[in-house]
């Protein structure tokens, strides 16, 4: 079914839970409801700094070490990012709108089924941002055939936007607040750090110290661009370093991992079964653009670092949250796939995300899994704002302040081109079906982390495809709440005395209940320090002293791969 461009929602007011009221201590009340006039909120809540940069993959960040630091180190990486549609404009559109793209329309990088054309300007998150009365900035890439002619988006206080064509380190075009400013070659016109300069002048102005504020930057790197070198290396359609890093990396290799030029591939689509490996002269300028997307990353990782110094220097780090993270992951001969996004496999749809700001827990890694449709309404809670149109993602706060958990979240994965497919990623397994062909691949991840062998036809993994097959269907039509997959699980813990009267040592019965509860394929449970076996979904029990409301953990993995967090306490004994 084609997607559907989505109707006016109600407002929908994002809750700020309880467990994560602390986080949320400085911010004051509410923004205004018109705009214009703008009214400013108190300026003591919580900035947002947003950074994004253009087909990063996961590994690449290995490149960066001031932003691992400043904001790895500083706050939590997650190691389970992802891109709900890995592609540039509607990745970036669900960055705006907290919609998937079957939900926001935007379906394509260009038009009539893409790029900025399609997108509703006026719903969007520096929209709503703005009613709440915070200052907006975006210096950098926007969305796709965004023209000079098409002026400041709505909900924007501060515009440098990049215009067509938007993947430029040399020789762009900006539109300043209206006004049309073209670059040329000048290393100081270099546009990652023109954008950072940009930025670093907002943070330090008196406007910005007027009200809270969210700055976006969009870095073009490491995306492909056009090159206006002369030189043997990053030429002709290649990523662009600035001049002073240009050949940093190389001799550098295109990692070699086991999916690298996969030998056998009859598990495969079809059209990667016809695909050559990548070898000879192919792969000798694809080595090259891997070196060079990588010197790329060199100034967003300088401008990273001097975002904290501006920030720092205006008194405003210690209020403010700063988010990393990539529109999507890129392909670079994994698969015998030459180069680019938009495929179900882990180096397309997983993405670095980092973030850093008051309350969070400092040099933590979370495996929850998390989205690209989480980020507006996790920017909104923290604003106290509200979003005019439904929202498929939810708040990351509660994350923020238990990264250690995870929730059994699964997240749907969707692209609407010719070789589309709908999806879902687990905690366990990758799945994906083929909208063309209704070719499905299937990776049991923990096994294969490598996706080499689609398990899709293994009899041993008959009921989890079948459970996958299910959650893939459930969520391709999703709206709102219904997006975010969680197993319908509660925990049940008793008290069995064992004869010494009801307050005397005994046992604990630990068990399963809810909607879900016969999905259960594996349970590992904690009663105080003590771990239980492995067992399945029956009850598992462990004994307790005399009085003890001892914590029991459990965690449960579902047959679809789910993975869910449960927590209680042994209940108080029965006094006679």
């Amino acid at each position: 079914m084609r997607p559907r461009r989505q109707a006016l929602g109600r407002p929908l007011l994002i809750a700020v839970f309880a467990l994560v009221a602390t986080l949320l201590a400085a911010c004051g009340g509410g923004g205004g409801d018109d705009e214009p006039p703008f009214v400013p909120a108190s300026p003591n809540r919580p900035n947002i700094v947003f950074l994004l940069t253009d087909d990063q993959e996961y590994e690449s960040m290995a490149v960066m070490p001031r932003t691992r630091r400043l904001l790895g180190r500083a706050g939590i990486t997650f190691e389970n990012a992802f891109i709900t549609y890995p592609l540039c404009c509607p990745s970036r559109a669900t960055f705006l709108t907290g919609q998937l793209a079957h939900n926001n329309g935007v379906i394509d990088n260009r038009a009539p089924d893409g790029g900025y054309s399609a997108l509703d300007h006026s719903e969007t998150l520096p929209v709503w941002l703005r009613r709440a009365g915070y200052l907006t900035a975006h210096f950098g890439k926007y969305l796709n055939d965004y023209m000079r002619e098409d002026g400041v988006p709505p909900g924007w206080h501060r515009w440098f936007g990049m215009a067509e064509p938007a993947a430029r380190y040399f020789k762009a075009t900006f539109v300043d607040d209206g006004e049309i400013v073209r670059t040329g070659t000048d290393p100081a016109e270099y546009s990652t750090d023109l954008m950072t300069d940009k930025a670093v002048e907002f943070i330090k102005s008196d406007e910005a110290a007027s009200a809270p504020f969210y700055l976006s930057l969009g870095y073009v790197a490491p995306h492909v661009g056009k090159s206006f070198r002369t030189t043997d290396h990053c030429t002709d359609k290649g990523p662009e370093p600035a001049p002073r890093h240009l050949g940093r990396f190389l001799g550098r290799q295109i990692p070699r991992w086991p999916s690298f030029n996969e030998d056998d591939v009859s598990d495969k689509p079809s059209f990667i079964r016809e695909t050559p490996k990548v070898l000879g002269e192919t792969l000798r300028e694809k080595t090259d653009k891997y070196q060079c997307r990588l010197e790329t990353l060199l100034a967003v990782d300088e401008s990273v670092a001097r975002i904290v110094r501006a920030l720092r220097e205006a008194g405003e780090l210690d209020n403010t949250y700063i988010f990393f993270i990539s529109d999507n992951g890129f392909v670079q001969g994994q698969h015998r796939l030459k180069g680019g996004k938009a495929v179900p496999y882990e180096e397309s749809i997983r993405v670095p995300m980092l973030v850093r700001g008051p309350g969070l827990p400092r040099g933590v890694t979370s495996r929850e899994l998390v989205a690209n449709v989480d980020f507006v309404p996790t920017m909104l809670a923290i604003a106290r704002g509200e979003a005019t149109l439904p929202q498929d993602g939810e708040s990351l706060l509660p994350v923020f302040a238990h990264p250690e958990r995870v929730t059994g979240r699964a997240i749907p994965i969707e692209s609407f081109r010719d070789d589309g497919f709908r999806g879902v990623r687990t905690d366990r397994y990758a799945y994906a079906e083929r909208t063309a062909t209704g070719e499905v691949e299937m990776y049991d991840l923990r096994a294969d982390p490598y996706q080499l062998e689609s398990v899709h036809d293994d009899p041993r993994y008959e009921r989890a495809r079948a459970a996958l097959a299910e959650l893939t269907e459930a969520l391709a039509e999703c709206e709102g709440a219904a997006c975010v997959a969680r197993p319908r699980l509660e925990l049940g813990v008793a008290r069995r005395p064992a004869g010494g009267g009801a307050c005397g040592p005994g046992r604990a019965e630990v068990a399963l209940a809810g909607e879900d509860a016969g999905e259960v394929e594996r349970v590992r449970a904690w009663v105080g320090d003590r771990r239980l076996a492995a067992a399945g979904g029956e009850t598992v029990v462990a004994p307790v002293p005399a009085r003890t409301r001892a914590r029991v953990r459990v965690r449960a993995e579902l047959v679809d791969g789910r993975l869910i967090d449960l927590q209680g306490r042994v209940p108080r004994c029965a006094r006679g």
